[in-house]
């Protein structure tokens, strides 16, 4: 069975922790009550909206927006409660639980891995042949994370794709999501290979015909899994994102995409500026936000590197600059 989280909004199902709260201390039998208990009542209320929520959303047509009264009609087919026994905590405190909650986060940060497939490259070199146009060469950088692969090269990479895959005994059935940071060429050749994945081509989430309403236009990350998240970056185009990835051998990794083109283009910017940017000035502003998130870079056309202060610095200048 497919696992639904409701959705936070107006109409939708809000899980109800404060609301909870507030219902119980407004009550004079519950104004002594302790903050323990208050958790645990809490918490079997959230358990028993998730389990009402998967189960309308399994009734209906998979809708992502549940109403209070869809929950309702379920509420009143369902006569036990017994799902709630082995899920509701009885003999640990709160402080307790949120130490679980740690390590077990600590724990999924020790899965996460980023493995480099495939190093991008990019030249400012133009090459001529007779019988076409003027040409450079490119291909952009792929990244493997946990369940994750990240801007598939072109088209005609598929033989590589599926090679570094088997090296790291997978098929293209063992990935989860596929992102793509943009949808230039070099970044989606090799998609389709994925058909079992949802996929983020920029601010794009779908799986086959269905086209997921995420707002990133808004600066809202999607939540891939623990540690993983995907953020909108634009700049080099109108909706790239970066994936950022913590990881416990190397702190926080953002897979940028084009956003950076390669290290020197931070001491060089006309490296990144000749590459193409529909809003350099937006670009500016995402190089910055992902140098003060990230220990280190995968940048679209270049090696992995460190981020440093001077880094951080000089880039927070490039947007002052801009904004002056």
């Amino acid at each position: 069975m497919s696992s639904f989280k409701p959705k936070l909004g107006d109409g939708s199902v809000v899980l109800p922790q404060t609301r909870v709260k507030m219902i119980m201390k407004s009550s004079p039998d519950t104004e002594s009550i302790s903050t323990d208990a208050l958790y645990f009542v809490t918490k079997a209320t959230e358990f028993f909206v998730e389990h009402l929520a998967q189960e309308i959303y399994e009734s209906t047509n998979k809708s992502n927006e549940l109403t209070y009264k869809g929950l309702a009609d379920i509420v009143q087919k369902s006569d036990s409660m017994q799902f709630l026994k082995d899920m509701v905590p009885k003999k640990i405190t709160f402080k307790e639980y949120q130490e679980i909650l740690k390590e077990k986060e600590n724990g999924d940060l020790m899965s996460n891995r980023v493995k480099i497939l495939h190093n991008g490259y990019s030249s400012n070199i133009i090459e001529e042949k007779d019988e076409n146009l003027p040409f450079v060469r490119a291909n952009c950088s792929c990244v493997l994370v946990t369940g994750i692969i990240v801007d598939t090269m072109t088209p005609w990479d598929t033989k590589f794709i599926l090679l570094a895959l088997e090296a790291n005994g997978l098929t293209p059935d063992d990935i989860n999501y596929v992102v793509s940071t943009h949808g230039h060429s070099d970044h989606i050749g090799n998609n389709n290979l994925f058909l079992k994945a949802k996929h983020i081509v920029g601010y794009c989430v779908s799986v086959k015909d269905q086209y997921f309403i995420h707002p990133f236009d808004k600066g809202i990350a999607f939540e891939i899994d623990a540690g993983i998240k995907v953020i909108p970056t634009p700049g080099h185009t109108a909706d790239d994102v970066s994936v950022v990835v913590k990881t416990e051998d190397l702190g926080i990794v953002v897979i940028a995409g084009d956003i950076f083109e390669r290290e020197e283009d931070i001491e060089q910017p006309e490296i990144w500026r000749s590459c193409g940017s529909v809003n350099p000035e937006q670009q500016e502003n995402s190089r910055a936000i992902i140098a003060n998130i990230a220990d280190y870079i995968v940048p679209g056309h270049g090696p992995i590197f460190k981020v440093t202060d001077a880094m951080k610095k000089k880039l927070s200048q490039n947007v002052r600059m801009c904004n002056s």
